[in-house]
């Protein structure tokens, strides 16, 4: 069991997984172009979470833990087959002065497209201008400079608080159904909702102020959830309804998040800092485990929530103070760092875009008149 349990952390949930998983992801982000992008990146969340349920579907049939794990290792073999299926983004191989291998990709593209590529288009193709670099870069060039270092860590935190609160909050949640498998399917079903709404959102207002909704509302909730007791059967149904519309909102932030740190960081470090925000996820749900254990040294047995909770406005904290990236992926450290340290996009209220978008004139104020007038003797007779 122990030698299952080991190669199990090392292939699928280890090192292969989480590898494919982030890699992929980048890649799709960034072939998709910026006013779809927000759209089909929350959409991949939908199809993670479809599959959390077919994982529960199959279960609950097969009934038997070596044949899931057959089916799992043979579904997740087939997505070998993406080194064939899935080309470089055109942005990197232009940056790594891959010109030959980017003519062959869009001449495929068209092709596929069936649109034929005339003298004139493949010439506008070539002469685009990519700051192209001879450079490696690291994990340790998120932390170089300063506006990269500080999304960096801003973003870091965001992925360890959603995560760390998502994953807590599983522990707070009863059973929704008699039935383990049945519960599981059910509560797959309604993380459905928060994919779907954070995919509308996320297309329509950008990545930023959804995510920061979604702390929010999520950190309140928990605080709420951590304050009601359990006396009674009414008390501890609204204190689970309420946890599970808690975990809603961190599914949404999950959806939400990953699309973000995409557009955050430029192309020659990004699936780097991808990895990076992962590894603080993970480092969230080690975390949220250990957690509960506060319960044995306090007398307030809401206290583990209350830390969640207090940890997701946290979050939310993180995410203001991240520039909107309003669609636009840089492509180099100079780049990034230029929008990283733009303080008005950063803090930009929404409410002022919204009345620059009305072209709402105030009324001025009248001011006092400025004309002296003189009395003489001769005024009041």
């Amino acid at each position: 069991m122990t030698d299952i349990l080991i190669l199990r952390r090392i292939g699928k949930k280890g090192i292969r997984f989480q590898g494919m998983a982030s890699t992929f992801y980048v890649v799709i982000m960034e072939w998709i172009p910026s006013n779809r992008r927000g759209f089909f990146a929350t959409i991949c969340q939908f199809f993670f979470t479809l599959a959390g349920i077919a994982l529960s579907v199959g279960a609950f049939f097969l009934q038997d833990w070596r044949l899931i794990q057959i089916v799992l290792a043979v579904s997740n073999a087939a997505a070998v087959t993406y080194f064939w299926f899935a080309p470089e983004p055109l942005q990197w191989l232009m940056l790594n002065n891959q010109v030959d291998k980017a003519r062959i990709i869009w001449r495929q593209i068209a092709e596929f497209n069936r649109v034929e590529l005339s003298v004139e288009d493949v010439r506008e193709l070539e002469s685009f201008q990519y700051k192209k670099t001879e450079k490696t870069y690291s994990m340790l060039d998120c932390f170089r400079t300063p506006g990269i270092r500080r999304n960096t860590l801003l973003a870091c935190f965001a992925w360890f608080a959603t995560f760390m609160t998502y994953l807590g909050l599983s522990f707070v949640i009863t059973d929704i159904a008699p039935n383990l498998y049945h519960n599981l399917i059910i509560g797959g079903v309604m993380e459905l909702i928060p994919c779907a709404l954070a995919a509308y959102l996320v297309a329509k207002y950008g990545p930023k102020y959804p995510l920061l909704s979604y702390f929010v509302s999520g950190g309140i909730l928990a605080i709420i959830v951590a304050v009601i007791p359990a006396s009674s059967y009414t008390a501890s149904m609204a204190k689970n309804s309420l946890a599970i519309l808690c975990r809603m909102c961190l599914l949404g932030c999950m959806s939400t998040v990953t699309f973000f740190t995409v557009e955050l960081f430029p192309t020659v470090i990004r699936n780097s800092a991808y990895g990076l925000c992962a590894a603080a996820m993970h480092i969230g749900g080690m975390v949220s485990h250990e957690l509960f254990f506060l319960e044995n040294v306090s007398t307030f047995k809401g206290i583990p929530v209350l830390v969640l909770g207090v940890i997701a406005l946290l979050g939310g904290l993180a995410t203001f103070f991240l520039p909107q990236t309003n669609g636009k992926m840089t492509d180099t450290i100079e780049e990034a760092e230029e929008v990283a340290l733009d303080m008005e996009t950063m803090v930009k209220p929404p409410l002022l875009e919204f009345l620059r978008k009305r072209k709402v004139v105030t009324v001025a104020k009248p001011q006092p008149s400025t004309e002296r007038i003189e009395f003489t003797s001769t005024s009041f007779n």
